[in-house]
């Protein structure tokens, strides 16, 4: 009895210590004929709000910005970057998620991010199992993938259907 015990209480402690465990483990990423469809160069061509209206601006919280000719490439690798204007890139990951239909981007911090540590203190950004630190997954609801058009819902923000076309 006293075996059983001690037993539970070593599986309690050890359960204990797993759930505070702060590296999440990457999501697979496979090339397959259907995400195959996204490895390239991407060109923004519009941004529609949810009347079908066109949105020149991208506002995040109380700040807005004028993109100028934004980019995304999808790399073979499982790796993205966006170039949304000059002062505006970013690197990440990217998976297609064929049961939701959706792309998901983590978002790469850079290490010398001035807000770096109190972003990893909120739960903001969590460190992966290559060692970097990203942010939260972002999702896109694919509405159309071809060899020349890629359309999807940013299911992040309101207002964000954007239609891109591949330059690469």
């Amino acid at each position: 009895m006293k075996i059983i015990f001690t037993i539970s209480i070593i599986g309690l402690i050890l359960l204990g210590c797993a759930s505070k465990q702060i590296v999440l483990k990457d999501d697979t990423f496979k090339i397959n004929e259907f995400n195959s469809k996204f490895i390239g160069t991407w060109e923004l061509v519009k941004r529609l709000d949810d009347n079908g209206k066109k949105v020149d601006t991208i506002g995040y919280g109380q700040a807005y910005e004028i993109g100028e000719k934004p980019s995304t490439v999808f790399m073979k690798n499982g790796t993205y970057s966006v170039k949304f204007n000059t002062k505006h890139k970013h690197n990440g990951k990217w998976y297609y998620d064929s049961e939701l239909k959706s792309l998901v981007l983590f978002r790469l911090m850079e290490r010398n991010y001035w807000l770096a540590n109190e972003l990893i203190r909120r739960g903001i950004v969590k460190k992966h199992n290559d060692g970097e630190f990203y942010f939260k997954k972002m999702k896109y609801k694919i509405v159309q993938v071809s060899k020349d058009t890629l359309k999807y819902v940013d299911l992040n923000y309101i207002d964000r259907n954007m239609i891109y076309k591949r330059i690469k």
